[in-house]
C-alpha cells in the first residue's frame, strides 16, 4: 500500500491513500505546511517492496526514494536500483529526476525518465 502519513499533535493522520501506487502528482489532503514531518510510504516495482522515507518541515522540501534489489531469484549477478526526486510543496508531492539501473555480469542499463520509473507513491 502506498499512502502518506504524519502525526499532528501525536495523532496519526493520512494525507494520501493509494493501495496500488502512481506515477503522477498526487494531492495531499492538508498542506504539508500544517506538519512537522511527513512520512512517505512507496512501493517498488523490482519485488514489490514497501519502502518509507520521513520527511522533516517538509514544506517545500525535495526528497530522494530509493529502492535496490540484489539477485533475480535465482542467481545473485544482477543488481537493481530504483530512485526518485519527489517535492513536497503545499497540498502536492511532485516528481522530478527518476529512473533506474539494472547491473549485470555482462552489462550496465540505465533509464532515466517518469515512464522509466520503477517506483510508485
Amino acid at each position: 500500500m502506498a499512502e502518506t502519513k504524519v502525526t499532528k499533535n501525536e495523532i496519526e493522520t493520512v494525507l494520501y491513500n493509494n493501495a496500488t501506487g502512481t506515477k503522477s502528482t498526487i494531492t495531499l489532503s492538508e498542506t504539508s505546511a500544517n506538519f512537522s514531518y511527513i512520512e512517505i510510504y512507496y512501493l517498488d516495482e523490482l519485488l514489490s517492496g514497501s519502502h518509507s522515507v520521513k520527511v522533516y518541515s517538509p514544506d517545500g522540501k525535495k526528497t530522494d526514494l530509493n529502492a535496490y534489489v540484489y539477485g533475480d531469484g535465482t542467481a545473485y549477478t544482477n543488481l537493481y536500483a530504483a530512485h526518485a526526486d519527489i517535492l513536497i510543496s503545499g497540498t502536492s508531492l511532485s516528481w522530478g529526476h527518476n529512473g533506474y539501473s539494472f547491473t549485470s555480469s555482462q552489462s550496465v542499463t540505465t533509464h532515466y525518465d517518469s515512464s522509466a520509473s520503477k517506483l510508485k507513491l
